[in-house]
Order: C-alpha cells, then sequence, then structure tokens
C-alpha cells in the first residue's frame, strides 16, 4: 500500500492534467486532498468505540445507586438490591469515540432459578463521537412484589448498535427484598 504522501502526489499530478488547472487552486486541492484520503484511508477504518462510565439506579425512595462496571463484565457475587414495589428507572453514562455509533439499544433479560421472568429491548438512540459523556435515562419501572417476588435473580444485559457489535455485556444477580438493602 502506498503511504499518504505518495497517494497524494499521484492525486496532485493526476489533478494538474486536467484541462484548465490553475496553480491559484493549489490550496484548494490540497484540502481535497485532506478530505478524500480522511474518507477512505482513516473514517473507514474507525470502528465507533463506546466505552461505559457508569450504570445507576435512580429511585425516588433512595439515593442513586451507581453501580461499578467491571472490566470483564461480570460483578462478583450480588450486584444490587431492589426493594419490592419500588418505582426505578435505570441511568447509564457512556462516551463515544472514533465514529458515529447508530443505533445503539439495550437488551435485558432476567431469569429466576432458571426460568426467564423478564425480558425488554430499549432503542438508546444514535450519538456521535464528543469528549463530554452522555447521559441517558431509560423509562421508569416497578420492580416486582409480594411474597413470590422476593428472592435471587440472575440478569444478563447487553447494548447493541446496528451492526450487531456489543459494545458492552454484563452478567449479574441481583436480589429483590422488603427493604433496600
Amino acid at each position: 500500500m502506498k503511504s499518504r504522501v505518495e497517494t497524494q502526489n499521484l492525486v496532485r499530478k493526476q489533478y494538474r492534467t486536467i484541462d484548465g488547472f490553475d496553480v491559484s487552486n493549489e490550496q484548494h486541492f490540497e484540502c481535497i486532498c485532506w478530505l478524500w484520503f480522511y474518507t477512505f484511508f482513516v473514517a473507514e477504518t474507525l470502528d465507533p468505540e463506546v466505552k461505559f462510565l457508569s450504570v445507576s439506579i435512580v429511585s425516588a425512595d433512595r439515593q442513586d445507586m451507581v453501580l461499578p462496571i467491571p472490566e470483564d463484565g461480570k460483578p462478583h457475587g450480588l450486584w444490587f438490591t431492589l426493594k419490592e414495589g419500588s418505582q426505578y428507572r435505570l441511568k447509564f453514562t457512556f462516551q463515544v469515540s472514533n465514529n458515529i455509533v447508530s443505533g445503539l439499544r439495550y437488551t435485558n433479560t432476567v431469569w429466576k432459578t432458571g426460568v426467564k421472568v423478564y425480558s425488554t429491548k430499549d432503542m438508546i438512540g444514535t450519538f456521535s463521537p464528543q469528549l463530554e459523556p452522555y447521559t441517558h435515562e431509560m423509562p421508569e419501572e416497578t420492580a416486582p412484589s409480594g411474597f413470590m417476588a422476593r428472592g435471587s435473580y440472575t440478569a444478563k444485559s447487553k447494548f447493541l448498535d446496528d451492526d450487531q457489535k456489543c459494545h458492552l455485556e454484563i452478567n449479574y444477580t441481583f436480589d429483590i427484598r422488603k427493604d433496600w438493602a
């Protein structure tokens, strides 16, 4: 593969053979070369990168619970506890770099004693790269209540984009109890 300078010189030579080329267009040509080079050699090779900074559980009943995101996506032991019948929202803080991430969506599946009891798929949106992190709050949900709802649950959450690239997968356990723990 030719280097950037070799490619630019080749394009410059071909551009100068066009009828009506004027040396005063040199600055315009430089701009076109850089745009062409960026489009075909840089932008096409950068996959969007989404880094999740935090996952929080927001409830009017208590302070926000900021959950640590482990490197391997597998929190050790119990990740959090919900109070039965409480209303809560999930809040995600994440940063996008390199390229636009299109159609980022959140999927969550919950099991109790090996039986699937809940599943959801929600669209988060399309995001462009920026230095400041994005924050997205999910719609409010109500935790199940009653004697049968209390206990330990296992769950799998994924963040996928339109290209089916998984940006984060978390396998975790949580409890539903009479009170917040």
